[in-house]
């Protein structure tokens, strides 16, 4: 019997050379937001300056990407988007990551309690990982992405 182990995988922030894999996640995942690949680029660039970009790293290879808005309403840290490479997709990277947002907004918010985050009311698998790990809904925003509803968390961090 073969037993095969779990690759490595490390959760660190973005650095410079990370930033086309990211740029190539977030334009597979949210295209329809950017008017082009090199606008994607411009995104991803600004989040690795600002810190706020973070990745999954197996064997060298970026499979998995967040970004968040740093203090986005009255302190509270903001998850824009989780995205998972394709491949490594229902393995538990898209709760490594949420748990490293979590630890963030425990370790950078001061006067805020809560880390927010929001996905597409659609979107089965992030509001099953979301209810997992302990965030629990507080609002609907209407219409927000072409239409769209997402539901709005938050979790107590302090």
């Amino acid at each position: 019997m073969e037993i095969t182990q779990q690759p490595k995988i490390d959760i660190v922030k973005a650095e410079k050379q990370h930033v086309p894999d990211v740029a190539r996640l977030y334009f597979e995942a949210f295209g329809e937001f950017y008017k082009s690949k090199d606008e994607a680029l411009a995104d991803v660039e600004q989040k690795q300056k600002d810190g706020t970009l973070w990745v999954a790293i197996v064997d060298g290879k970026v499979i998995g990407t967040f970004g968040y808005v740093r203090e986005w309403s009255h302190g509270a840290n903001y998850l824009e988007g989780i995205v998972v490479d394709a491949e490594y997709r229902r393995s538990g990277i898209g709760s490594k990551l949420l748990e490293r947002f979590i630890q963030v907004c425990r370790e950078e918010q001061t006067n805020q309690p809560y880390a927010l985050s929001s996905t597409s009311v659609d979107n089965a698998a992030s509001i099953s990982v979301h209810r997992k790990m302990g965030f629990e809904e507080c609002g609907i925003m209407k219409g927000l992405h072409y239409g769209k509803d997402e539901i709005l968390f938050r979790l107590r961090v302090k």
